[in-house]
C-alpha cells in the first residue's frame, strides 16, 4: 500500500485488477479510483490525465502527512486548526451573471471559502444577492468609471485568512477547482498558483478544444486570470493588483515574480475557459485557439473538462 500510495501521489497511474480488502489500506475514495480505470482509454491524453489528478487529489486529502495528523488530532479528541481561509473575488459588469458566480463559488469543496462580489456599473439590483447556506458573502458596489484594477484591490483587502483567489463571472468551474489550488501551493511551496486557459470553449465554432498538454505542474507564468491563488501577505506586500483598466492578471503575475515569489502552473482540470464572439480584453480571435487546439470534442464539453453547469447544482 506504501508503494502505491507514492506513486499515485506522484501522478503515476495506477491500475488494481482485484481491489478486494483495498478500501482497509487505502480507504475508499482511493480504492474505487484504482479499481475503476478503463485501460483502452488510457491511450487518451486528457482522460489519461484526468485519473492521474483524481487518484492524486485523493492521497493527498487523505494519506499525505498534515491530513493523518488531522485524522489522528481528531481520533484522539484533540483540538483541530482550521484549513487555510481563501477569499474569493468576483469584479463583474454583467447583473445577468450574478446567480451564476455566487452559484459556483458555492458548489467549491474547499471548507473555508468567503465571498467578495464587486459589482462595477449599473444595471444591479437594489437588492444584494443572498449567498446559499452558511457562505459569507460581502457585497462592494462601484461606479463604472472605477478602475478595474482598484476594484479588486478594495475586494482582496477583505481578506482576513491565508489567500486570496480571482474567479471570472462567465467561465466554468469544477467543485474541486479551489481546493485543487490550496492543495498545489502545499506540494509546490508557492506563493501564487494558477490553471493555464488549457480548456477553452469556443462558442461560435461549437467546440471544446485543449491546448498545451502537458504544460502543467511546473513553474510558469502562464497563467489563467480567472484561475489566479495568491498568498495574502505577498499581496499585500505588493500592495494589491496594480491600478490597471486591464491586464491586472499578468500584472499581478509580474509583480509577484519581481518580489521574488514562486509561481506554480497545476493541472487544467476544474477549470474551462469561455470564448464568446462578443469583446474581450483578451484580444485575440477563434482563429488563435484553434490552430493551438491539440484535441477538441463537439460542443459543450463539460465532463471533459472536469467542471460544472451550475443549472446542475442541487437546490440549497
Amino acid at each position: 500500500a506504501a508503494t502505491l500510495l507514492e506513486l499515485t501521489a506522484s501522478g503515476v497511474v495506477v491500475v488494481v485488477d482485484d481491489t478486494t480488502g483495498a478500501e482497509r489500506w487505502l480507504g475508499a475514495r482511493l480504492a474505487a479510483l484504482v479499481g475503476d480505470v478503463d485501460e483502452e482509454r488510457l491511450k487518451d491524453p486528457t482522460y489519461r490525465e484526468s485519473v492521474s489528478v483524481a487518484q492524486r487529489r485523493a492521497t493527498h486529502v487523505d494519506h499525505a502527512l498534515p491530513a493523518r495528523l488531522r485524522q489522528i488530532r481528531v481520533a484522539a479528541g484533540l483540538p483541530v486548526m482550521p484549513v487555510p481561509t481563501v477569499l474569493v473575488v468576483v469584479s463583474t459588469n454583467r447583473p445577468a451573471m450574478l446567480d451564476r458566480i455566487v452559484a459556483n463559488v458555492a458548489l467549491q469543496d474547499h471548507p473555508n471559502v468567503e465571498l467578495v462580489l464587486a459589482l462595477h456599473g449599473d444595471g444591479f439590483p437594489a437588492v444584494d444577492p443572498a449567498a446559499p447556506g452558511d457562505m459569507p458573502l460581502t457585497v462592494l458596489r462601484f461606479p463604472s468609471d472605477a478602475v478595474f484594477g482598484h476594484v479588486l484591490s478594495e475586494a482582496s483587502a477583505r481578506a482576513g485568512g491565508e489567500w486570496v483567489t480571482k474567479m471570472d463571472d462567465d467561465d466554468w468551474y469544477g467543485a474541486e477547482h479551489i481546493s485543487d489550488l490550496v492543495l498545489a501551493a502545499g506540494y509546490a511551496g508557492a506563493d501564487l498558483v494558477g490553471k493555464g486557459s488549457e480548456f477553452v470553449c469556443l462558442e461560435g465554432a461549437d467546440v471544446t478544444i485543449r491546448r498545451g498538454l502537458g504544460a502543467g505542474e511546473a513553474p510558469s507564468r502562464t497563467l489563467s486570470g480567472g484561475t489566479l491563488l495568491v498568498r495574502a501577505s505577498v499581496l499585500r506586500d505588493i500592495d494589491g493588483w496594480r491600478g490597471l483598466p486591464r491586464g491586472v492578471d499578468v500584472a499581478l503575475i509580474d509583480d509577484v515574480a519581481s518580489a521574488g515569489g514562486t509561481l506554480w502552473r497545476t493541472h487544467p482540470f476544474g477549470y474551462l475557459l469561455r470564448r464568446t464572439t462578443g469583446k474581450h480584453t483578451w484580444t485575440v480571435d477563434e482563429r488563435y485557439f484553434e490552430r493551438q487546439a491539440e484535441q477538441r470534442w463537439d460542443g459543450l464539453a463539460l465532463d471533459v473538462a472536469g467542471v460544472c453547469e451550475v443549472s446542475e447544482l442541487p437546490s440549497g
